[in-house]
């Protein structure tokens, strides 16, 4: 039987989901979730995505989570079952089984004998929350950011990033600053609102906003907020990220 093509439609359905697994990867994802999220039926992706990649989607997690962890592990001292949650995994026998396949090793072995000067001027335990309704638009940066030893926790709307700065552990704050999801539903959600709430609860919590532009409003405004910056280009962002936390005197936040 001659071996069909993939179509552009199915090549396009399966980059869509190649995005959506680069930016959850961290997140429990099943098939079924995955299928909702593309609008697919599941037996359908999951046949569509193996023939067109070579792989299933549940082998791509893996890799993704992995790799993640493989980075920390070079970066920073976390435990290991920080790293295996950090990165996705649901327990820690899961993540010494997929990581020893994968890497030919046990996960302690990729243990840096020492940090790089750049990670030792940031804190082991750095953790970044960034803020952005379209998560996937940000993979490049934040795969910069893990490789300088800054692990970043994704989230959509600033109601999921503020709960998770309720947990404590994280030293600074990206954001977007509009979200026209949130602008549809009538929620009052975007970068300004976000940082008057960490301003109030978190003052000491660097803040800085990556968006699309920047005029002279949208950057007075974010002085007004106490944020260090509206940047636009991917290295200005690595560049402020490091400073801010290379100034930090306590890296780690502290619960309220």
């Amino acid at each position: 039987m001659p071996h069909r093509v993939p179509s552009p439609a199915s090549l396009e359905l399966v980059d869509r989901v190649d995005d959506l697994l680069d930016a959850r990867y961290r997140e429990a994802l099943s098939l079924s979730k995955i299928a909702r999220a593309v609008g697919r039926n599941p037996s359908y992706l999951s046949g569509l995505y193996r023939r067109v990649r070579g792989v299933t989607m549940t082998e791509r997690l893996t890799e993704l989570r992995v790799s993640h962890a493989r980075s920390m592990l070079q970066w920073n001292s976390r435990s290991m079952l920080e790293i295996a949650t950090a990165s996705g995994f649901g327990s820690l026998s899961r993540f010494y089984d997929a990581y020893t396949r994968l890497t030919g090793g046990p996960p302690g072995r990729e243990r840096a004998a020492s940090a790089p000067a750049a990670a030792r001027e940031v804190s082991s335990f750095t953790q970044a929350i960034w803020v952005d309704d379209s998560p996937q638009n940000n993979i490049r940066e934040r795969r910069m950011l893990l490789s300088r030893g800054v692990a970043v926790d994704s989230y959509s709307s600033g109601e999921q990033g503020l709960a998770a700065l309720a947990f404590g552990g994280y030293s600074v704050v990206i954001s977007d600053i509009r979200r026209p999801d949130a602008a549809r539903s009538g929620t009052a959600d975007s970068g300004w609102t976000l940082a008057e709430t960490v301003r109030e609860r978190w003052p000491e919590i660097p803040i800085i906003f990556y968006c699309g532009y920047a005029d002279p409003v949208r950057r007075t405004r974010a002085r007004q907020l106490g944020a260090l910056g509206v940047l636009t280009r991917p290295n200005e962002l690595i560049a402020a990220v490091l400073a801010a936390l290379t100034r930090q005197s306590a890296p780690q936040v502290k619960i309220r």
